[in-house]
């Protein structure tokens, strides 16, 4: 059984490699990266996206755990924090620790490295940024201090298998406790 540390872990792992794969052309992918064989020379735009909604609605949302290993993110020094919605069964939000301010907002699109990274685990398939004009996701630091962590995401993703959307508005995060510390830790 995996432990809250290993699935963040895994989670940043699977999509520093997505990430790290040549996204003009999925030639060197295998059917273990969520690509069949007869898709293999598929390039894809963002007319192939299916624009259903798969998350109207987000309204529970629960901080999982927050990276507790030291790791860079932009030559920084980065935090990632593990979280599930009603909709979206594992995400994880990456970012430079730098980057904690009080009324920050930070914001990427496509799968540039931006300020952050943002993917989910859903029903087996890898919701992330690609490089449509579709996918975004941004972040914004409401309160930050001793006590408390809230931070609110937002972003649209796709789907790597099922070529659809996953969006998420305005998902609150409250980080406490000892997740709080693992965020704040230098």
């Amino acid at each position: 059984m995996l432990t809250k540390e290993m699935k963040s872990l895994l989670m940043v792992f699977a999509t520093a490699f997505v990430i790290g794969c040549d996204s003009g052309s999925n030639e060197d992918l295998d059917e273990t990266s969520y690509t069949s064989a007869e898709d293999s020379d598929a390039q894809y735009t963002s007319a192939d996206y299916d624009d259903s909604d798969e998350s109207a609605e987000e309204t529970t949302t629960g901080v999982t755990s927050v990276s507790s290993y030291q790791f860079t993110y932009n030559d920084k020094p980065g935090v990632s924090i593990s979280f599930s919605t009603d909709t979206l069964e594992e995400c994880t939000v990456t970012f430079a620790k730098d980057s904690l301010t009080e009324d920050k907002k930070l914001e990427t699109s496509k799968a540039e490295v931006g300020d952050l990274d943002l993917s989910c685990l859903s029903t087996g398939d890898l919701y992330m940024l690609d490089d449509s004009d579709k996918t975004f996701a941004s972040m914004n630091i409401v309160t930050l201090n001793k006590n408390k962590a809230k931070i609110v995401v937002s972003g649209s993703l796709y789907a790597v298998r099922s070529k659809k959307t996953a969006k998420m508005e305005d998902v609150e995060l409250s980080v406490i406790d000892e997740n709080l510390e693992y965020l704040l830790a230098k």
